[in-house]
């Protein structure tokens, strides 16, 4: 028995729903027990590890942006190949954060 948590709750789950719990543990990268308990008490459960790769992405991308308004600035005209390569690199950085986002299934 554990003395700082003495209480036990119990639930009953078909196989479907048991193994639904098991693939969200597993990716939350929590111990069961502790998945369990942050979701009743808090809601949703999301693994942020990774979340560090996605920031020089954004880095990279703000100074695109700021590259450009600065030509924009000096009088220069916006290059389509500018605003296409920022949506290149928008899309990969909505890539990157969707692995991050909670998953609805």
């Amino acid at each position: 028995m554990n003395k700082n948590r003495p209480r036990q709750i119990i639930v009953r789950l078909n196989d479907s729903e048991l193994s639904k719990i098991k693939r969200l543990v597993a990716k939350s990268g929590l111990s069961q027990q502790d998945y369990m308990r942050l979701t009743l008490l808090n809601g949703i459960i999301i693994n942020t590890d990774g979340v560090k790769e996605v920031i020089p992405e954004m880095k990279r991308i703000g100074n695109n942006i700021n590259q450009i308004t600065r030509k924009c600035n000096q009088g220069y005209p916006i290059l389509s190949e500018d605003l296409e390569y920022i949506r290149k690199e928008l899309e990969l950085l909505w890539r990157l954060l969707k692995l991050y986002l909670p998953v609805q299934e």
